[in-house]
């Protein structure tokens, strides 16, 4: 029976363990474009009112939208051969279908802010504050069909030379089947809203806006004193009873208790810097229970904190500036075996100001590869400390230091980075890799 096939092909490939070419049988189908998205619904409108007006407010959020979904994958087509072929074939694929969308979010109901003392005119406003629904997913489509082959192998009759002579002989070629595509898969359920929430001040004007923290240059804080704000609230459970009876709205309110204020001031006694040349910024802030200053800006500071009629005072004892902290110089290393010693000037004559952590990697020189000798934080027992530098006992903390401090002129890589800090001020110094010879 003569097969009445068409046959396209559209790329090959040469298998590398196999003289045989494999062709594609048909034209794969395209994928399935996806559903689009549900749209998020709008949140509710969000008043503030005065409990003497009373009144209905309808505040519900707008459902999130429907997705949309998927679209099927497309078959793959022109699976058919006039003949079969002096080569092997992969029947195309079928596209996957597309995924469903993903349901839009409920939008979230409006907020209300209730100002009045007198609690009693709550039971006279109704509020209604439902989050919206979540918006329906998408269903995922099917995946398209593939191409089958007519038949999985056959002899392929050619005319070949054997003894100097022509004979008739055969060839096996195979056929693979494509692959169906892959259904898409659904997407997901919006979620639902939240239902909006109730604040509650027991005032009968609007709340003045709190000042919690402030940022000024330090010379224009000198002798003036700051004053910081914060509102307190307390959470509270049943915002439902308070108000008209069949009000809808999150169970939990927000209840105003207070504004607390805090006074605070900066005097400057260090000695050796004028405030207005400092450079500094102070940040002062209050949370209501406890109050912070922090210094920013490229230098150390010590502060001392006190009380002073209900005024909370920070004196700024000690300044340094930062180019002079990081003013340091990998400078000598010397001795030999556990007492062998690494010298870092400070040229500023600071060695001794501000607490200290030293990161050390030291690595002696070899011909083929570098050997690590020491790396991490240096312990404080082998760093001794003075105006013009450190000193560190690197022996002490060497791996086989009576092999690896044995010579002098051997070369060595080291690299640092030093911290030092005062109060809640702190300075890093990173030298880089530096060589050094051992004295």
């Amino acid at each position: 029976m003569i097969l009445k096939f068409s046959f396209l092909i559209y790329f090959f490939l040469v298998l590398s363990n196999v003289q045989a070419q494999l062709y594609i049988l048909g034209i794969e189908g395209r994928d399935g474009p996806n559903g689009r998205d549900g749209r998020s619904g709008e949140s509710g409108n969000s008043v503030s009112l005065y409990a003497r007006d009373g009144g209905n407010y309808n505040l519900d959020a707008h459902d999130g939208e429907y997705a949309e979904n998927g679209q099927p994958g497309q078959d793959a087509y022109n699976c058919y051969i006039y003949q079969y072929p002096d080569y092997d074939l992969k029947a195309a694929n079928g596209g996957d279908g597309g995924r469903g969308g993903n349901g839009g979010t409920g939008g979230s109901g409006g907020h209300i802010t209730i100002y009045g003392k007198d609690q009693s005119n709550l039971k006279n406003i109704f509020v209604s504050s439902r989050g919206g629904r979540g918006g329906d997913a998408g269903y995922g489509s099917r995946g398209g069909q593939a191409c089958y082959c007519p038949s999985m192998n056959w002899q392929f009759r050619y005319t070949c030379r054997v003894n100097n002579q022509d004979q008739i002989c055969y060839r096996t070629h195979y056929c693979a089947n494509g692959q169906n595509g892959r259904d898409g898969y659904s997407g997901q359920h919006g979620l639902n809203g939240n239902a909006g929430h109730l604040t509650l001040i027991p005032l009968d004007q609007n709340l003045p806006s709190e000042n919690p923290s402030i940022s000024l240059p330090i010379a224009q804080t000198i002798g003036n004193t700051q004053t910081l704000s914060k509102h307190i609230w307390e959470e509270r459970m049943g915002a439902i009873s308070v108000l008209a009876p069949g009000s809808f709205l999150d169970n939990r309110y927000t209840l105003y208790k207070e504004t607390r204020t805090k006074n605070m001031e900066v005097r400057w006694e260090a000695a050796n810097v004028r405030a207005e040349e400092s450079g500094l910024y102070a940040n002062f802030s209050f949370d209501g229970v406890s109050d912070y200053i922090q210094f920013t800006g490229d230098a150390l500071v010590q502060t001392i904190r006190e009380l002073e009629n209900q005024k909370t005072i920070y004196k700024v004892t000690q300044f340094y500036f930062g180019r002079d902290i990081r003013d340091l110089r990998p400078a000598r290393l010397f001795g030999r075996g556990k007492e062998t010693k690494f010298f870092i000037e400070n040229a500023s004559n600071l060695g001794n100001i501000g607490n200290l952590d030293i990161h050390l990697i030291i690595k002696k020189k070899k011909v083929l590869h570098n050997k690590t000798l020491f790396e991490g934080l240096v312990p404080a027992s082998v760093i001794a400390r003075a105006a013009n530098g450190f000193t560190i006992t690197v022996g002490a903390i060497s791996v086989e230091p009576e092999d690896n401090y044995d010579e002098n002129g051997d070369k060595y890589e080291v690299e640092l980075k030093i911290t030092r800090s005062l109060s809640n001020s702190r300075i890093e110094y990173n030298s880089g890799e530096v060589k050094i010879v051992l004295e």
